[in-house]
Order: structure tokens, then sequence, then C-alpha cells
């Protein structure tokens, strides 16, 4: 496992939450976890029981504090089991919107993948990931127990929809590498970093977006 990671990842789950976790597991003392896994329980209870804000249309979809508020508390705690600088909450709005974008030119380009396949892939990552050492047991229970439910309904409800997304993503990706408009990363990865984020923010630039409440104050 890596453990130094940038904040940016490749793709930062809109699903798989707990993927943005185990990319890095950092082994610390116990107080430290509890402070950041206690934080971000209490913050995404917090959404769950909320009214619903529609935060923005894009592209004429809407993003509300339910969909945007559990990335962003997701990311500040992998800011604080890193030690990375953190980032204000318009850059992460940013980031978040570019992951809606590309999942959703994953779909328009008919990658997307079936709840089916989803959840036979979700059941391999629950096998794979029993079979990880204890550390690594017990740091996805904590994550599963942040968002406030059981083992079961996570894998179950939750992680399928979240594959789904990931691998129309991946898989839309993987297309756009066989086809050489992004460059393979095996041959570079600083040339396939570069211009995956071009592709993001060109992405990014094209689209329809119509803040109606802002996600961020204007000094974050």
């Amino acid at each position: 496992m890596m453990k130094n990671v940038s904040r940016k990842y490749l793709f930062l789950p809109l699903v798989g939450i707990i993927a943005l976790f185990l990319l890095s597991i950092p082994f610390y003392a116990g107080n430290i976890y509890d402070l950041v896994f206690g934080t971000l329980k209490e913050k995404w209870q917090e959404t769950k029981v909320s009214d619903v804000k529609v935060l923005a249309e894009v592209n004429g979809v809407q993003i509300t504090n339910k969909d945007f508020n559990p990335y962003l508390y997701t990311v500040r705690a992998n800011e604080q089991l890193n030690h990375l600088a953190p980032a204000t909450d318009q850059e992460i709005w940013k980031d978040y919107l570019k992951e809606h974008l590309l999942y959703k030119e994953g779909v328009k380009n008919g990658f997307s993948v079936s709840i089916e396949q989803a959840k036979a892939y979700a059941e391999q990552m629950r096998e794979t990931l029993a079979k990880a050492d204890s550390k690594a047991q017990e740091f996805q229970k904590r994550i599963i127990d942040s968002m406030g439910v059981d083992e079961e309904t996570y894998w179950n409800e939750i992680a399928p929809f979240q594959y789904q997304r990931e691998l129309t993503v991946t898989n839309y990706i993987d297309s756009l590498i066989r086809s050489s408009r992004l460059p393979n990363p095996s041959a570079s990865q600083e040339a396939y970093k570069a211009e995956f984020e071009k592709m993001k923010e060109d992405l990014l630039q094209k689209s329809d977006i119509k803040i109606i409440n802002a996600p961020f104050s204007s000094s974050s």
C-alpha cells in the first residue's frame, strides 16, 4: 500500500468512499483514529438528517448537499489522516464536479456497468478485504461504522451502487487509453496525469453550471 498520496486521486469516488482511505492506510495511534472517524461519523449523520438543499444544476442535473457533503467530509478526513495541506472548500467542490462530469461522460459513451456486475464486483472486493491484514480490516470497519451502517448493509445496499459508478469511470478511462486519447500511464505517469487533469478541466469549462446555493463561502 502507498503511504504518501496526493489529495487529488485520479478518480476520487463519488463512489467507493471506502476506497479513498484504502489507497493509503496510515497506522496511527487509536486516539487519532477516534478523533478523525468520530468527526466523520458526526458529519455524515448531520447530512443524513438534514433537509435536502440543491447546491447547483450541472448540465440540467441537480447536485444536492447530500451528494456533495459526504465527498467533502471524506476528503477532509483523508487530509487529517495523511497530514496533507487542506484544500479550500471551493477546490474540493471543483474536484467533485469534475468527477461527476467524468462519470456522466462514461455513461454517455456507453460504458455503464449494470448493477448485477457491480454487485459481483462488490462481493469480490469484500472477499479481498477479508483476506487483508487485521489493521486493514479494522480500518475498513471503522469507515463503514462512520457511515452509520453495519457491514451487511454497506456491502449489500451501498457498495454495489458506489462500484457501479466507479467501474463505469474505469471502463471509460481504459477506453481512452486504448484509443490513445489519453497517454498510457505505464509509459509515463506524469503525461497521463497531466492529460487526464486537462480533460477533466475541459469537461468542467464546457458544462452549463448554475450555482443555486453555493457550497462554499466566497472567502474559502
